[in-house]
């Protein structure tokens, strides 16, 4: 028995990332439209956008892999 076992907590299964990627996406944004943010005039140097942005890459990148690791899955067809 492991030390999570002992103190009878279940580990969860990790959510889909793809799921957990849309979900930031429409969080920054609902920070963006969100009147106190708005009202705090906010201009760091990295910026929600940039966040967005980032996401945007993951998502592209795990869209890739999923479609590569799809097509090295399924045989080619001869005929």
């Amino acid at each position: 028995m492991n030390q999570t076992q002992d103190l009878g907590v279940m580990k969860m299964p990790h959510p889909n990332l793809h799921t957990l990627v849309e979900a930031a996406k429409f969080i920054l944004q609902e920070i963006v439209r969100h009147p106190e943010f708005q009202a705090l005039d906010y201009h760091p140097d990295l910026t929600i956008g940039d966040a967005q942005t980032a996401l945007d890459y993951l998502q592209g990148e795990l869209n890739t892999r999923k479609f590569s690791m799809r097509a090295q899955r399924s045989p080619e067809k001869s005929k």
